[in-house]
Parts: structure tokens; sequence; C-alpha cells
């Protein structure tokens, strides 16, 4: 569901199960207290960027039936946001690895529509790799013209690390179980 999400295909994360577990969580039941609006507001806008929908701009109503216990929840958008691809990329504090090694590992592509999904993956796989200290992925989102939005890359390497694409040696890899396991 996850990729499907990440490719723009946002029919899957839309049906009752999904959404309700990614609206209020697993564990936390809704609450109609006053507060409500602006807790479902919060939670309805890091959907919508989930779904790769920024700046969105929509009003809710909650309708309750007393006599079923129950409540009708209405949205209604005045604007849909905007729906950002990948125009270009940057990256910074690599040495080791090439611009072009990182693109090439991560497999991405200008034109590439861009959410929140694509931001943590990356992050993750550049994490994941064992070649990196820190690691950051952030968006920024050009509202005015989303296809040239740009996906940030700031990276510190592990200076001992192999370069991408290189295999990592048996003590590399334990201690990259290790860094993970702590993790």
């Amino acid at each position: 569901m996850m990729k499907d999400i990440s490719d723009g295909k946002t029919d899957a994360a839309l049906n009752k199960d999904v959404f309700m577990a990614l609206l209020w969580g697993s564990s936390e039941p809704p609450s109609f207290a006053p507060s409500f609006d602006a807790t479902a507001s919060g939670y309805l806008d890091i959907l919508l960027k989930t779904l790769g929908y920024y700046n969105s701009r929509f009003s809710l109503k909650l309708v309750p039936d007393h006599q079923n216990r129950t409540a009708s929840l209405y949205v209604t958008f005045q604007e849909e946001g905007s729906r950002p691809c990948i125009g270009t990329f940057t990256i910074s504090g690599n040495k080791i690895n090439s611009s072009d090694a990182i693109i090439d590992f991560l497999g991405l592509k200008t034109g590439r529509l861009l959410n929140d999904i694509v931001v943590q993956t990356e992050q993750s796989q550049l994490t994941d790799s064992g070649r990196f200290r820190y690691v950051s992925v952030t968006p920024q989102i050009n509202t005015d013209d989303p296809p040239k939005s740009v996906l940030n890359i700031t990276l510190q390497e592990n200076v001992f690390a192999p370069p991408l694409g290189n295999a990592l040696t048996e003590k590399e890899a334990l201690m990259q179980k290790v860094g993970q396991f702590m993790d």
C-alpha cells in the first residue's frame, strides 16, 4: 500500500480502515470534545501530506446523532493543495560518494511525486546503507510551481565506510547491525 501511495495511487489509502488508522491510530479512540476540530484538522493535514497534498485548505463539520450514539464528519475542501514533484536534488556533505552515485543508489528521478513517504523511504535507505553518520532528507515544496520542488539531502559520511555500490567488510556489516539494534 505505501508504494501505491508513494507512486500517487491514493485510492489504496482511502478505504475506511486504513483512513481511520492513519487518522487516529489504532490505540487512540476519536474524541468529540470541543478541541476535536483542531485535533482532527491536524491529523487530516498529516494524512494529506503523507499522500502528497501540501497546503490544502479545508473545513470540518461534525454532526452528532445522539440517538444512535454516532457522529458524521464532513470535510469540505476549499483547495486540494499542490501535488509536488521532484524537480531537482540538492546533496551536500558527500565527499566519498558522488551526487550521481547517491541518486542512482536511491533510484531517484526528476518528475517523481514528492510526498512524506518518499522522504522517509529515501532517508531510511541512506541510513540503512551504513555509509553515513548523519542523514537528513527534506522536501522544499514549491507551491507556485509544484513540479519544480526540491529534495534536499544532507549527509555526513562515515569516513571509513566503502562507497555506495561496494560491499561492506564483515566488521562493517557487524557494526551496522549493532547500530541498527541500538536505534
